[in-house]
C-alpha cells in the first residue's frame, strides 16, 4: 500500500504485475490509466479519472499511467495471492 505524488505530465509507463491486481483511488488531479487484455483482440481499455475515483487493473494485464496538467496524488494498492505464486526458497 502507497501513497503516490505524481509532477504534471508524468507518465508511468506500460508495464505489468504478473501475480497481482492494482487498485488505483486518484486523492487529488486527473490521470488517464489503461490496459491492454490478453484476448486475440488486444484491446485497450481506458479511461480519464478524476478525484475520488477508484481503479482496478486485472491481474497480468499491460497497463499505463498517463498525469494530466496538475499534480497528481493516488493511493496505490497491490493485491497479490501467495497461495498461487511460484516463488523459489533460499
Amino acid at each position: 500500500m502507497v501513497c503516490i505524488d505524481y509532477a504534471p505530465w508524468g507518465v508511468n509507463a506500460p508495464h505489468t504485475h504478473p501475480r497481482a491486481s492494482e487498485i488505483l483511488t486518484v486523492l487529488e488531479g486527473t490521470l488517464y490509466v489503461g490496459f491492454v487484455t490478453s484476448n486475440p483482440e488486444n484491446r485497450l481499455i481506458a479511461k480519464t479519472f478524476q478525484k475520488g475515483d477508484v481503479f482496478v487493473f486485472p491481474v497480468g494485464l499491460t497497463l499505463f499511467l498517463f498525469i494530466f496538467y496538475s499534480n497528481l496524488i493516488l493511493f496505490h494498492l497491490l493485491m497479490y495471492c501467495p497461495a498461487n505464486s511460484n516463488i523459489s526458497p533460499n
